[in-house]
This record gives structure tokens, sequence and C-alpha cells, in this order.
């Protein structure tokens, strides 16, 4: 985690993250792995079950077909947890139709067994999993404590016919791990009440805080126009988590098979908040059209305008000579052909430095909204996706 990378929290707000100095374009601020993670069975035959990364020679599950491993290590890693569960269950949950959502559900439960859970029962009903802060940071990443209190609706806000479904859903679940022969000598009705609930609480918790795990599908050459990002399964990560959404966000995220990594695509300055982006950008849809989707979909309102976008020096406050800023950005042009150039020659390290060095020349002297601004944050992000996951077609 980046050393300018703090957390904070306000009601209006809740919990979200900040930089206590400057963090420049370009800098990772977070390297990540999943607290849990699951493929879409679209993806199932052509990537790890466990690490996402992609195989050419996949090793089998030693009992069923339906999970592949890029090792035994990782092999390994399943069979000695989540999926000794899970295996021969695959099936079910896939035809299903259940969300990916879902799926993370069962398997941050599987991922630990009966006891770990019935030994943080007591624990969580007395604090209702709202731990410090400082207290969190120090749980790791597979302990299920360390996402209770991550955002979920309270259940008061929810509609009846909302809580209904994740019940149904959590009842579902629980009876999938029951066939999984998850209870192993816990085979009372309380166990299994217990479990539905702790079901129940996960999907909660997943619906706001899950992330699609993407790929790179390039084309044989750079900047091929075939080049797109395919989905192929999700993860929750307990820090990224706390990023709130912005319509204009000042990070990107790539993954190397699924762990995450998240760049810094602006300039930020201390006090500034660290926002990422959850699905709508000022860049591409209207102020309303973003309300309404983060609404329906989060709970919240955007509060971004850009017609709110200051017109005097973001540094002074007041109007400066346009002819310094004017005369500096007069190669940008050239700059951005140099760099353009370089990253079809597939020199991705010195296409993202160069797209870099005109990014901070602008920061220094632009204003945004601004077209030839956000083109080469969009031409950063392409050659930051070139370090994650990747296939050619």
């Amino acid at each position: 985690m980046h050393t300018s990378l703090t957390f904070d929290y306000n009601e209006s707000e809740g919990r979200f993250a900040k930089a206590s100095g400057d963090i420049n374009v370009g800098e990772t601020i977070v390297a990540e792995l999943p607290h849990c993670s699951a493929l879409l069975e679209r993806s199932a035959q052509k990537h790890c079950h466990n690490c996402f990364s992609r195989f050419l020679a996949p090793i089998c599950c030693t009992t069923c077909s339906d999970a592949l491993f890029c090792s035994n290590d990782c092999r390994s890693i399943a069979m000695k947890s989540y999926h000794k569960y899970e295996c021969g269950i695959l099936p079910i949950l896939w035809r299903s139709g259940t969300s990916i959502i879902c799926h993370l559900s069962l398997r941050a439960l599987a991922q630990r067994d009966v006891e770990y859970f019935l030994q943080i029962r007591d624990e969580l009903r007395e604090n209702g999993g709202d731990y410090p802060f400082e207290h969190r940071l120090k749980f790791s990443n597979s302990d299920y404590r360390k996402i209770c209190n991550l955002f979920k609706v309270d259940v008061k806000n929810r509609s009846v016919n909302d809580l209904f479904q994740h019940t149904v859903m959590a009842s579902f679940l629980t009876s999938c791990l029951k066939a999984g022969d998850y209870f192993g000598d816990h085979q009372d009705q309380d166990t299994y009440h217990e479990m539905g609930g702790f079901v129940l609480r996960t999907l909660q918790v997943l619906q706001f805080n899950t992330h699609e795990v993407f790929e790179l599908q390039a084309g044989k050459t750079p900047l091929s126009p075939d080049r797109k990002t395919i989905f192929i399964g999700g993860a929750l990560y307990p820090t990224v988590a706390l990023f709130n959404h912005s319509c204009d966000p000042g990070v990107v995220r790539y993954f190397r098979g699924n762990r995450v990594f998240v760049h810094a695509i602006k300039n930020i300055k201390a006090g500034d908040i660290v926002a990422e982006n959850y699905g709508p950008l000022y860049t591409q849809e209207d102020r309303e059209q973003r309300r309404t989707t983060l609404k329906q979909i989060y709970f919240f309102d955007c509060m971004l305008d850009t017609n709110d976008f200051m017109i005097r020096c973001v540094d002074c406050g007041e109007f400066t000579n346009l002819l310094k800023g004017l005369k500096a950005m007069q190669d940008i042009d050239v700059m951005n052909r140099t760099a353009e150039r370089l990253h079809r020659a597939g020199n991705v390290d010195e296409a993202v430095r160069k797209y870099i060095e005109i990014l901070k020349l602008m920061s220094d002297n632009l204003v945004p909204p601004f077209r030839d601004y956000v083109l080469c944050q969009q031409n950063i992000r392409d050659c930051l996706l070139e370090y994650g996951n990747r296939f050619v077609v």
C-alpha cells in the first residue's frame, strides 16, 4: 500500500480513501490479493480455479472435472480449503443461474471450516462486526472479520422483496454447503441456521463491495481495434473496497491472476479523496443517467457536476497569464505521437513514461474538464492493462 494512502470516515460518505501526502500519476497505490474470488463458468476451462492464471496444460481436481489448476500448489491450496466442499456442486451453482456474488458468498464461507465461524460468532454478535479500523487492518485478508464492516445497506432501508430474495438465496447456498458435506459433525439445526445467517450477511456485504476481475484480450498488434477487456470472475478486495466512487476517478485498476493493482491516473494532492469508479463516467454519460444508475445499484447520489469545475488557477485561485501555459503546451502533439509510436511498437514501459510526462504537463497548465487530458488518462490506462491479465486472440 502507498505510504501516502490513508482512510477516513464521516457520516455522509462512510469510510473512504484519501491521500495523506502527494501521490503522483502512475504510482502504485495498492496491490492486493482477494479475501475470496471465483471464476465464471465460461472461464473455468481456461483459467486456474485458484489464482485465475491462464494455463496451457491444466492439472485436474482428483475427483471432479469442473475445477482445473495451473499447478500442484494451486490445487493443493484449493483442496485444503474451499474446493473440498465445492467439489461436485459447481455444476449446481452454474446451472442455477445465480450471480457471481452468490458464488463468492459461498466461497467466503467454504474457505474456512464451520468451527472457525462458530468461534467468532459470539464476538460478532457482541460488536456487530464493527471493529475499530486500526484493529481491522491487523486481520489477514483471509480473516472473515476483515470484511464484516464493509458497506452494506441497513436492513431497515431494504425492501421486503429485497430481503426475501436475499434470504431465499442464502437458504439455497446453505443447502449447497450441506450437499458438499461442509457441516461435517455439526449436523444440528442450530448450526445450520447460524451458517445460513453468515451466508445472508455475506451476500449483503458482497452486493456493494465485489470487483469484476477482467482480462485484456488483445489483437496481434498493440492498439489493435479489436482489443477489449473480458469479465472472467469476481473477487472481494478488503482494502480496495474502501475506495469511494467518483465519475471522475483518480485511479485505474488491472489484474494479474486474481491480484488487483491500483495506479494513480492523475496527480492527487495531500488531503484529496482517492476515488475509483463503479461504472458511470462523466465523459460518457450525462449527470442524470449517472445519478439514476448509482442510486439504483449502490443507493447513493452522484455529487459530481462538471459545470462546477473551477475556471480559475487551481493553485492560487486567481486569473493567470495564459501565454506561459500555451508555450508549455506547444510540444504536446509531438509528445503524443511519440508515445503512441512507442505503444504500437510494444515498448509499453517507455510509452507509459511519455504519457505520464504529458499528463503532468497538462496538470500544471490546464483545468479539467479537457478532452486531451481525458484521452491521455485513457492512453495510460490502455498501457497499464498490458501489465495485467492478457491474452492474444
